[in-house]
């Protein structure tokens, strides 16, 4: 779970769950709440993990095969 800085008051917000993904032809990235389907870099900045990713969680899809990803 990054952490988020909201730009006008500074106030520091995690987010349960967040979908990135980018638009293939502008190169555009978006990161949508799953919770409340809000777009969180209207509002939000990511914070910098700056080369921690203990916070970051990943699950393997279902049919994504064997072994460690």
């Amino acid at each position: 779970m990054p952490n988020y800085i909201h730009k006008e008051t500074g106030e520091l917000k995690r987010f349960p769950s967040v979908r990135i993904s980018w638009d293939s032809e502008t190169g555009e990235k978006s990161e949508v709440c799953l919770d409340t389907d809000e777009n969180i870099l209207e509002n939000y900045i990511a914070e910098e993990v700056a080369g921690n990713f203990e916070a970051i969680k990943m699950k393997k899809a279902f049919g994504d095969g064997r072994g460690t990803r």
